[in-house]
């Protein structure tokens, strides 16, 4: 997996400044034009004046007098220059793909190109307007990104104060985000709201999203119902309103003034300089750090899985590209890491519903890493044998804190057990599953609101980083019923640090490779309360 930690921010600045171009690959591209020209010339010029013949061709091989009679005259399907027109039409989309230009157009130029390329009245792709064009466009990006920032300023509701004329602020309104009919995201803001995220992604220094990601973003905050959805690491956030078909934006605080210098380029003297600077003091309300998200490569390879819900599989896409390849081999190590096992090279299944965690994956860009929420999964062996350990008696009430993945909680009785954990993306993995789960940090869970909860028999594998392990054990000490039972897994350390009152304590032999990968000495503890 991609390890992720904390984001580091480009400067407005250092967008602004274009990139050098390579024009070799461009001269391959005109020479190959020039061999289908010439083919095309050749064919136009055997072809001259036995357009009478073609004719024939022609109408001896539509099949249904209708379409016989909607044929084109052989004459007008010969015409060199339609033919010239096409031509260059495909060379062009190909030299913009070559260029890595058409997708970071701004939307609206984006549209003017892809007008002109399905109308055919492109330029004639020749070398010199081609290499004046590229040039153009790539010494145009930090305008075209200025351009951007502008089409989603414009795009802002003006019937919500919230929207500040003078720029950006923290909170955004869009209307007429989601279909009228059908609740599904409409284009046109999928592309605004991809531009967004686009500008977002150039100064986080990762690769640019696309449509399908940020579509299933839009999807994921209209099932929230108005509930926060946290997307690409914690930069931005989305809340939608089915009802009115609004979008509701939030930008970290430390984008906010970045979008406004960007914007302060098309139009100095409106943008105030307190809204393009970086503020003087802490916004209220800030929020936590952006973490560093997954590729946006792996994340499209996420959005564009072939669902087949009767059975639980995905289908992958099919790529030959190396750059892809080494996404879909990232995306495969992710769905495994989620429970997914692979049936073959191009499809996975699931033992749940993976549907909802495979969004929020995509939305939010996240995974629960290990440094974090200091996630380490319970292997097989080491959950059967702490389960046996618990010895539950049938109807037992049984709690399983930071569980993860459900590594214990899959052996727990499902009917009587409740799950606490606090990584979203596994809570809602827990869920799929059929378990009963607060997603919420134990420790919080424990001294609040769920303080007065009682169990038979408590099984965990807590966090060990910082002491929380005794942490962890002594709040779930607190929850133990008389009678009952609590087995944990703790670092050997923890055999001479724990502190739990009343209890009548076992420990098992040190146990060496308890988790792959990380070399941590283990021991399982059973604390009995009488």
């Amino acid at each position: 997996m991609i390890a992720m930690g904390l984001v580091e921010l480009v400067e407005p600045e250092e967008l602004l400044a274009a990139p050098p171009v390579i024009y070799s690959p461009f001269r391959d591209l005109l020479a190959e034009y020039a061999d289908v020209r010439k083919g095309l010339e050749s064919i136009a010029l055997f072809l001259d004046g036995k357009d009478a013949l073609l004719q024939i061709f022609l109408d001896g091989n539509v099949e249904e007098a209708a379409h016989r009679r909607a044929t084109r005259d052989a004459k007008t399907l010969l015409r060199l220059d339609g033919a010239i027109a096409a031509l260059d039409s495909r060379f062009w989309t190909r030299a913009l793909d070559l260029a890595g230009l058409k997708d970071t157009l701004p939307a609206k130029r984006r549209a003017e190109w892809v007008e002109m390329i399905n109308a055919q009245t492109c330029p004639p792709f020749e070398e010199e307007t081609l290499i004046e064009t590229i040039r153009y466009l790539v010494d145009m990006q930090g305008q075209f990104l200025s351009e951007r920032v502008d089409g989603i300023f414009r795009a802002l509701s003006r019937s919500h104060l919230t929207n500040e004329p003078q720029g950006f602020g923290r909170r955004m309104i869009l209307p007429y985000c989601f279909a009228e009919h059908g609740g599904y995201p409409e284009w046109r803001m999928v592309d605004v709201i991809n531009d967004l995220r686009r500008v977002i992604a150039t100064f986080m220094g990762r690769d640019e999203p696309d449509r399908n990601t940020t579509n299933t973003a839009m999807k994921r905050a209209l099932s929230l119902q108005g509930a926060w959805c946290s997307v690409d690491g914690g930069a931005l956030r989305i809340r939608a309103y089915r009802g009115v078909r609004t979008a509701h934006l939030e930008v970290h605080e430390s984008l906010a003034w970045r979008l406004n210098a960007l914007l302060a380029n098309l139009y100095p003297a409106a943008i105030p300089e307190a809204h393009r600077t970086p503020p003087k003091r802490k916004p209220k309300g800030v929020w936590g750090r952006i973490e560093r998200p997954l590729p946006n490569a792996v994340l499209g390879i996420l959005a564009g899985l072939d669902y087949r819900r009767s059975a639980n599989v995905w289908g992958l896409p099919s790529v030959v590209e190396p750059t892809a390849i080494a996404a879909l081999e990232e995306a495969k190590a992710l769905l495994e890491s989620i429970g997914a096992t692979m049936r073959d090279r191009w499809t996975v299944s699931f033992p749940y519903d993976a549907a909802d965690v495979i969004a929020e994956i995509v939305s939010s860009g996240l995974v629960p890493d290990h440094v974090s929420h200091q996630f380490y999964p319970t292997t097989r062996a080491l959950a059967e044998r702490v389960v046996a350990m618990a010895e539950i008696p049938t109807g037992a009430r049984c709690l399983e804190p930071s569980a993860g993945q459900g590594g214990l909680a899959d052996l727990l009785p499902s009917a009587s057990t409740l799950c606490v954990e606090v990584a979203p993306l596994h809570a809602k993995l827990l869920e799929a599953k059929g378990h009963r789960v607060v997603c919420a940090d134990f420790l919080a869970w424990s001294s609040g609101e769920g303080r007065s909860e009682r169990f038979d028999r408590i099984v965990m594998n807590p966090p060990f980083r910082d002491g929380q392990a005794c942490a962890h054990v002594e709040a779930a000490w607190q929850h133990v019923d008389a009678g009952g039972r609590l087995v944990a897994v703790v670092p050997e350390g923890a055999m001479r640090k724990v502190h739990l009152p009343g209890a009548v304590l076992t420990w098992s032999d040190v146990i060496e490779g308890a988790f792959p990968g990380v070399s941590v000495r283990v021991r399982i503890l059973t604390a009995s309360r009488p």
